[in-house]
């Protein structure tokens, strides 16, 4: 998920170069000297570890993000179902009491949710985003997985990224920093890797990206 919010930590890495002792430096030849086998990896071959972290915080917020959005549009595929359940006892009790205000209403609700459902779709807007969280978790996965990860997997799981969000739908920029933000707390981030919303901004971020749209850290 692509999003205002993008700083994460980027952690320090890598090692000096191994300095010989003058008895190894002096030797001359194509012989390779024991402490010179055992140096690591030339760098290029191993993941910069900052990308590596950013890649990962990322791909963690997003499964947040459309865990939350598919949670939303469960529910609201759920209502017209709850509201036509409620109306129809409501339909029938009006009308065996003699009510039909009360019976016009609930045939109105009833119409309204349901037509509301069937012009937004919410249930299949779920399901986007229900498999839009299961292709981001299994790239996650992979991750964990790898125990030394190389820079051509770091540039592979870039690469699965940027596919997984070519299907995503807009995204919602005050949603994405709130994920932002509960990803960095739950790892333990300082308050500089978390952005201020302002409170209409919570209170509407599954409706709509409320302004302003700059997201300043709670440290400003």
């Amino acid at each position: 998920m692509n999003g205002a919010a993008t700083h994460t930590p980027q952690p320090t890495s890598g090692t000096a170069d191994p300095k010989p002792d003058s008895a190894e430096h002096a030797k001359s030849g194509d012989s390779v000297s024991p402490r010179a086998a055992a140096v690591s990896p030339p760098a290029f071959e191993v993941a910069d570890e900052a990308k590596l972290t950013q890649l990962e915080f990322s791909v963690s917020v997003s499964v947040r993000y459309h865990s939350k959005r598919r949670a939303w549009f469960d529910a609201l595929a759920r209502w017209p179902s709850v509201v036509s359940l409620i109306a129809g006892s409501a339909a029938f009790v009006s009308i065996s009491q003699g009510m039909p205000t009360l019976a016009t209403v609930a045939s109105a609700a009833t119409a309204l949710f349901g037509g509301a459902n069937l012009v937004f779709g919410f249930a299949e807007r779920a399901r986007r985003h229900d498999e839009l969280v299961r292709k981001f978790t299994l790239l996650a996965a992979e991750i964990a997985e790898t125990a030394s990860p190389s820079h051509s997997d770091l540039r592979r799981w870039m690469g699965a990224k940027y596919r997984i969000e070519a299907e995503e739908p807009s995204p919602n920029n005050v949603l994405n920093v709130l994920c932002h933000n509960e990803e960095a707390e739950a790892r333990g981030y300082g308050p500089e890797h978390v952005h201020r919303v302002r409170w209409w901004q919570r209170t509407g971020a599954q409706i709509c990206a409320l302004p302003p749209n700059h997201f300043p850290s709670v440290m400003q």
